[in-house]
């Protein structure tokens, strides 16, 4: 991940398992649920997905560099990103299934063209989420240190509403 995506990209504040060190209040600390008041101890096993399912999610990434990450996909959508070939992006970007694409949900518009690109993840004591919409050159992110059903909600909600407030969907 470093050498393949972190360092090709500039991004310089990401790490594996959750932020933050055991014991000091140097990054927001996970939560399971709203109503739990005591955050995650980062170094407590309990407090991130288990090794074995650590390909599908346990990064943790400044948003300043997921930003980075974002504009590479989106630049990719247009044929000018620089981590990937232009054919990767467009398999990766093109649905597999019923707005599916190989971890994306695709939404085109009704000429076939790219409309929005998005993907959503907890491992249940954060959520975040992302939509980038190539056409209208913009990206959304957002992210929370609680997890739960409440919080997956909440984040689609600031989404659509930002959807809605920036006129991103025809």
């Amino acid at each position: 991940m470093r050498e393949r995506v972190f360092d090709p990209l500039g991004i310089t504040q990401a790490g594996f398992g959750p932020p933050g060190h055991s014991g000091k209040y140097d990054q927001p600390q996970g939560h399971g649920e709203i109503s739990r008041q005591v955050p995650l101890d980062p170094a407590d096993a309990g407090s991130d997905n288990p090794a074995w399912i650590s390909p599908a999610g346990t990064i943790n990434i400044s948003l300043r560099d997921w930003a980075k990450f974002a504009q590479d996909q989106l630049d990719g959508a247009h044929g000018r990103g620089k981590l990937l070939q232009q054919t990767t992006y467009t398999a990766l970007q093109t649905p597999v299934s019923e707005g599916y694409a190989l971890g994306w949900g695709v939404m085109r518009d009704s000429d076939g063209s790219l409309q929005e690109l998005t993907h959503a993840g907890t491992n249940g004591y954060w959520v975040s989420a992302i939509a980038i919409y190539p056409k209208k050159e913009t990206i959304i992110l957002v992210a929370t240190n609680v997890g739960g059903d409440t919080a997956m909600k909440s984040v689609g909600d600031v989404i659509s509403s930002l959807e809605a407030r920036l006129k991103l969907k025809d």
